[in-house]
């Protein structure tokens, strides 16, 4: 083909992917030219001179040549030459294209990795190793590490360890007792005899009596036999019987009252007629309450002539529980000094007794109450004798002796004549001529509680004084039994 300037696509022929030229030489050019120039077309893809040559230039192709057809590409494990390959879309990942650059982006859920561990399963974008079970886990660069903590295993309780390789091995050892005899023990056997044999069925041991074991020797009382079948039989109120394997025994107590009588398993006391039971361990007590009051009998005839300093005692018993809410005594007040304010202050006290009737006796309880007048007002004689009452704050008292004290004072100078019903015999009115004459018979009244009056005036009572106080407190004479009457009242 003769040299000329044209487009490239008019002197070579583009068979596909093979190009050949027509004549023997592809010349661009001519002999003269010294530079020429090639070029592609952005546009349509084809080879274009570039400039008006100047000279001649040639450009040689092989005959029969063909141009780069196939790239090797590789994925996974599969390789081939191919001319042409497609990114395709998948696992969340989506491909383009824009010029000559592939773009490639990712979905929200591109970030998670499916983790199992256990029965629980999750798409996560982290995951942390956490110690535990004497496991750490650690991290070098994209390394994880994990280092385990071997526990010990002591010897303790009977049970020994050992190790064998990778092999961890225990042996047990437990107490066993038989008769007289104990042993520690890995192994136990039950051996047969004396007619019974032992089995062993999975865990549990199982034992059985031969046939011909036939008899039991059981005593009972003073009577021992060989038996083969044993009968609890009903008597003496006990009764019998069978659930299973137990015996079951119920006894019935015979109760009488009255002109009642049963069997009875169980009794109780119920509370009535001022009587009130309790029970400690295996005690059972009895209080009696039912009464609302108590005097130490009928109010004696004789008076009692008293004076402002005034203090008696006389021993007392109370057989039953009582609540004191009041004191009564019988009296007579006369005038003394008229047209003066004063007050007569009865006091009313109870004393127990510590070391019995030759100790000491202790001050429990006391009260006071006034009798007053105003100046001016003439105090007039109480005509007879009669009733006084004085409260008291509730005196829980319990049954047993006590000595009671009463006193009579005054809160100025004047000097009523007052006079108290009760008992005035002297000791030898009281006990007889047949006692009395007895040479030591006022030494024996000394050393004992007995009834007296107190020797001088006295403003208050004695915390304590003792039993035997015979230099106080008057016992002999007519002074040994002068009491006057008294009534307590309560609950």
């Amino acid at each position: 083909m003769p040299p000329g300037v044209g487009n490239f696509q008019d002197d070579v022929i583009l068979n596909q992917d093979t190009l050949t030229h027509e004549g023997a030489a592809f010349q661009m050019g001519t002999t003269s030219a010294s530079t020429v120039q090639l070029g592609m077309s952005n546009s349509a893809g084809m080879v274009a001179y570039q400039a008006v040559p100047t000279g001649n230039a040639t450009v040689s192709l092989p005959l029969q040549g063909t141009i780069l057809t196939n790239v090797n590409l590789s994925a996974g494990t599969t390789s081939q030459n191919l001319s042409a390959f497609v990114f395709s879309n998948s696992n969340n990942v989506s491909f383009g294209l824009s010029g000559s650059t592939v773009t490639a982006s990712a979905g929200a859920g591109a970030g998670s990795v499916n983790f199992s561990a256990g029965t629980t399963s999750n798409n996560l974008t982290a995951v942390t190793f956490s110690n535990s079970n004497n496991i750490s886990f650690g991290l070098n660069a994209s390394t994880i590490t994990a280092s385990v903590t071997v526990a010990t295993l002591s010897n303790s309780n009977n049970v020994s360890f050992g190790i064998n390789a990778s092999t961890i091995t225990a042996s047990a050892q437990g107490n066993v007792s038989a008769g007289t005899t104990s042993n520690n023990l890995s192994a136990v056997v039950f051996s047969n005899s004396n007619g019974v044999s032992f089995g062993l069925n999975g865990s549990t041991v199982t034992g059985s009596i031969a046939t011909s074991l036939t008899g039991i020797n059981l005593s009972a009382g003073t009577t021992s036999n060989n038996l083969s079948a044993v009968t609890f039989s009903n008597s003496n109120n006990i009764s019998f019987g069978l659930n299973a394997s137990t015996v079951t025994g119920s006894f019935a107590l015979k109760v009488s009252a009255g002109t009642a009588s049963n069997n009875l398993s169980a009794v109780t006391f119920s509370n009535s007629n001022g009587i009130s039971f309790g029970i400690n361990a295996s005690t059972v007590t009895a209080v009696f309450g039912g009464m609302s009051s108590w005097s130490q009998g009928e109010p004696g005839q004789a008076t009692i002539q008293s004076s402002i300093g005034f203090f008696s005692f006389q021993p007392i018993i109370l057989p039953y529980a009582l609540t004191v809410t009041a004191f009564n005594f019988l009296q007579n007040v006369s005038p003394g000094t008229s047209n003066s304010s004063a007050a007569v202050v009865y006091s009313f006290g109870l004393y127990t007794f510590n070391g019995g009737h030759s100790g000491t006796l202790s001050l429990l309880s006391s009260t006071s109450s006034n009798f007053t007048w105003t100046s001016g007002v003439q105090l007039t004689s109480s005509s007879g004798v009669n009733i006084w009452p004085v409260t008291v704050a509730s005196w829980a008292l319990t049954p047993g002796p006590y000595m009671f004290a009463f006193m009579i004072a005054t809160t100025s100078n004047v000097n009523p004549s007052i006079t108290l019903a009760g008992f005035a015999n002297n000791v030898t009115a009281a006990l007889g001529t047949t006692f009395w004459p007895m040479s030591n018979g006022q030494t024996l009244l000394s050393n004992i509680a007995f009834p007296g009056i107190s020797a001088s005036t006295t403003g208050a009572f004695p915390s304590s004084f003792a039993v035997t106080n015979t230099t106080a407190y008057v016992r002999t004479n007519t002074k040994g039994y002068q009491q006057p009457w008294l009534l307590m009242q309560g609950s």
